[in-house]
């Protein structure tokens, strides 16, 4: 149940996915996290570098590649928004086919 699942989350540092709707037809998934302090600090930092390293190019990438994935079934699962920033950011991808090659190491 949904309870059993808050504490899970809640003991493995996982963020917990409600899904609302049929998710290939636009459903909304929203992410609940539970962070010590310092867990936030960590993930405020991470939010922060990223927004700063985002540019107008690295951003319509990033917005191709989630055209391009989100109605598969294995987004939100298995290919997060993460590997995405991740591809873009980290690794350079800058196409569709970049970020399929990113994730094959993944």
């Amino acid at each position: 149940g949904l309870l059993g699942d808050f504490t899970k989350a809640r003991l493995t540092d996982e963020p917990l996915g409600i899904k609302l709707g049929d998710e290939r037809k636009g459903a909304w998934k929203l992410d609940v996290w539970f962070l010590d302090s310092a867990g936030y600090e960590r993930h405020a930092a991470y939010v922060a570098e990223m927004n700063r390293r985002l540019t107008e190019e690295s951003r319509k990438i990033i917005l191709a590649i989630k055209e391009a994935y989100w109605r598969r079934p294995e987004y939100r699962d298995t290919v997060t928004s993460d590997h995405i920033y991740r591809a873009v950011l980290d690794s350079g991808a800058r196409s569709v086919e970049d970020f399929e090659q990113f994730m094959e190491g993944h």
